[in-house]
């Protein structure tokens, strides 16, 4: 078992370098700590078109003038393509 505070040090760098989240360059750096690299019998693994559905009849609510507006968004606006 790795803990995080074996990989912990290496988690700025990995989010720096590969534009990954906290959580997704933990994981990461635990991989590395493991010794493995990639996956047995193939590379690494790009995900180059996916369909995802977030959430459902999701309900945010802004504070106006002391008072809770409720609003619910109609999607989640994405980049045409990947920033980096």
């Amino acid at each position: 078992m790795i803990e995080i505070h074996e990989v912990s040090h290496n988690v700025p760098h990995l989010m720096q370098e590969y534009g990954l989240q906290s959580y997704d360059a933990v994981h990461a750096a635990t991989l590395r700590a493991s010794g493995l690299t990639d996956f047995p019998e193939g590379g690494y693994v790009t995900v180059v078109q996916a369909h995802v559905t977030i959430g459902g009849e999701l309900t945010y609510y802004e504070h106006v003038r002391g008072r809770a507006i409720a609003y619910r968004p109609r999607g989640v606006e994405l980049p045409r393509r990947c920033p980096k």
